[in-house]
């Protein structure tokens, strides 16, 4: 039987815990997060635990994201539809999570991929200079100049921070102010 795994938005996932472990599940019941057998626990790709049509589904994902990641969106926030720093640098730190955990040994799940996850991650990256503040921090989108603190989490996840300032130099300050 083959299964499509088609992404959803965040909104349509909930949220299975007892406290010490915790699970995303789809509309579908499929599970699109795991976090066991503790909550500091590391990810189930990274322990070599997902099986082959988890990682159809994850490479489903960055296909979306390949297809997509240039349009406007309202974001997760559900915010009127711009081209917003925060969806950017998501898609950035989930795609070099993917690709870290998809190297290994030639052959092995998601392999193949890899480079090709961490290249579109790269090409995100280099579209966010639209998004870099002028003091040399994220700002929300390229029309909103605001600092927002969700703009740190996927920095601290590996999105990166900006490189330069908006004259060319390098910042040497923090992702925000």
């Amino acid at each position: 039987m083959t299964r499509s795994f088609l992404p959803h938005v965040l909104r349509e996932y909930s949220l299975v815990a007892d406290g010490q472990r915790g699970a995303l599940v789809g509309p579908d019941g499929a599970i699109g997060w795991l976090c066991a057998p503790r909550w500091d626990s590391p990810a189930a790709a990274r322990l070599d635990l997902l099986a082959e049509e988890n990682w159809r589904a994850a490479a489903t994902a960055a296909d979306a994201i390949g297809k997509r990641w240039t349009d406007a969106d309202a974001g997760i926030w559900e915010l009127g539809d711009q081209h917003w720093a925060h969806s950017r640098l998501a898609c950035v730190s989930g795609l070099r999570a993917l690709a870290a955990a998809a190297e290994g040994p030639p052959g092995g799940h998601g392999h193949r991929q890899a480079a090709r996850w961490s290249a579109l991650a790269d090409t995100i990256l280099a579209s966010l200079g639209d998004c870099v503040h002028p003091s040399g921090r994220w700002q929300r989108s390229p029309a909103d100049p605001r600092a927002d603190a969700a703009l740190l989490l996927p920095v601290i996840r590996g999105a990166g921070r900006p490189a330069t300032r908006a004259a060319g130099r390098p910042s040497g300050r923090c992702a925000t102010n």
